[in-house]
């Protein structure tokens, strides 16, 4: 964690991406937030419909829901959605469906399969508006920053180990993600509201991308009091990092 705020430190821009983090951690508009729930039935013909990179968001953000967001809320933490406030009062209730959606959810990925990305990656190339996308972890891989990383891979669910180098300091962080049939996604690590969708290419490659409509449907606008713009659309379009697998 010390190696991120170095990392924020030296390039002023990026605190940016931590102010994003705060405000989305309070007003992160989460999947299925204001809509009647649905049946067991209904969720699963959606996900079976569903895109490879939306199938593994939705089960993403589920599960990230589960893990991080509902315990804070226990422990005392509001949070703020479109369809209400959650509370201690109200958060059983929530668990409950979102525990539904999360096995729906993992029952569809199971049936639609997903491949094997566990391994070694070094960065072959990130695209210079990297540089320029507010997200800590593609600027990373343009600077050399974050030059190779490790995924482990249970099931579906992946961890992107990144290996960084700051000022001649070493470390490592960790992303969590989900992959979908040759797709899979992945946060921002200074903002939940901030995905990639990363590509399995032939040839042991993956090239990693911003998530560009969901990153600018989330950002936060004026009515909010939240003053930062958001990136710029060609910005994150042109963003891309392509990563290589290294064989032992």
């Amino acid at each position: 964690m010390m190696l991120v705020f170095l990392y924020c430190k030296k390039q002023l821009r990026y605190i940016i991406a931590l102010l994003c983090f705060l405000f989305a951690f309070i007003y992160s508009a989460q999947e299925g937030q204001g809509a009647p729930p649905l049946s067991r039935a209904e969720l699963m013909e959606r996900a079976l419909k569903a895109s490879s990179p939306e199938l593994a968001f939705s089960y993403h953000n589920v599960s990230r829901m589960l893990e991080q967001w509902f315990p804070l809320v226990e422990k005392g933490m509001n949070i703020v959605m479109p369809s209400g406030t959650v509370t201690k009062d109200n958060v059983q209730d929530l668990k409950n469906e979102y525990r539904k959606r999360q096995q729906v959810y993992e029952d569809a990925i199971r049936t639609r399969g997903f491949k094997n990305i566990a391994g070694d990656y070094r960065v072959e190339n990130a695209t210079e508006s990297c540089s320029r996308s507010f997200s800590l972890w593609a600027a990373g891989a343009k600077d050399g920053t974050v030059k190779t990383l490790t995924i482990k891979q249970d099931s579906c669910r992946i961890v992107l180990v990144n290996d960084v180098l700051i000022n001649g300091k070493s470390g490592k962080f960790e992303i969590k993600g989900v992959v979908v049939g040759s797709s899979f996604v992945f946060d921002e690590p200074t903002n939940s509201d901030y995905t990639f969708i990363g590509e399995i290419m032939e040839g042991n490659k993956i090239v990693v991308k911003p998530n560009v409509e969901q990153i600018l449907s989330a950002w936060p606008g004026p009515k909010t009091g939240f003053s930062i713009p958001a990136p710029d659309r060609n910005t994150l379009t042109d963003c891309s990092v392509t990563l290589v697998q290294v064989t032992k």
